[in-house]
C-alpha cells in the first residue's frame, strides 16, 4: 500500500491544519466565555437570594438601592469612554498615552458635573419626611462611597502620566 503524500506547498499558501485550527479555537473560546457567563449570573443569583434572607426585605431594599445609586453615578462618569479607549489602544497603540489622557480629561469633567448632582440627590432622602432614618443613612452612604470611588481612581490614574 502506498501512503497519500500532500502535494508540494507553494510559497506563502496556507495550510489546512491552520485555517481549520481557527475555528476550533473560535468555537472553544465561545463556549469558555458561555459557560462563564452562565456562572457567574449562577453565582450572582445565589448571592441576592442569600443576602435577601439574611437581610430581609426592608433592609434588602435598602441595599440594592444603594447599588443602583452607585451604579448610575459609575454610568454617569463613563458614558462608553472606557470602551473606547480600549478600541481606539488596540488599533493604534502608539497613541494609548493620548487616548488615556483625553479619556480621563472627559471623566475628570464629568465626575465635576455628577458631584453637584449627587450632593443634590443626597438632599432629597435626607429630607423625606416618611423614610426610615437608617434608610436615608444607607442612601447618603451609597453616594458618598461612590463620589469617594471615582474620584481618587481618577486622580491616581491622571497624575501617574505626568
Amino acid at each position: 500500500m502506498q501512503e497519500d503524500t500532500p502535494p508540494p506547498r507553494s510559497p506563502g499558501s496556507v495550510t489546512p491544519d491552520l485555517t481549520t485550527g481557527l475555528g476550533s479555537r473560535a468555537l472553544r473560546f465561545t463556549i469558555l466565555i458561555l459557560v462563564a457567563r452562565i456562572l457567574s449570573r449562577l453565582l450572582a443569583l445565589v448571592a441576592v437570594v442569600a443576602i435577601g434572607n439574611a437581610l430581609g426585605d426592608s433592609r434588602f431594599g435598602q441595599m440594592q438601592t444603594a447599588v443602583t445609586y452607585t451604579a448610575l453615578v459609575g454610568a454617569i462618569t463613563d458614558v462608553g469612554f472606557t470602551a473606547l479607549y480600549v478600541r481606539e489602544g488596540a488599533r493604534e497603540p502608539h497613541n494609548l498615552t493620548r487616548y488615556f489622557n483625553n479619556v480621563a480629561s472627559i471623566k475628570l469633567f464629568l465626575v465635576a458635573i455628577s458631584l453637584p448632582l449627587l450632593a443634590l440627590s443626597l438632599a432629597v432622602p435626607l429630607t423625606a419626611a416618611d423614610t426610615a432614618i437608617s434608610t436615608k443613612l444607607t442612601l447618603a452612604a451609597a453616594h458618598l462611597i461612590a463620589g469617594a470611588i471615582i474620584i481618587p481612581t481618577v486622580a491616581k490614574r491622571l497624575s501617574r502620566l505626568r
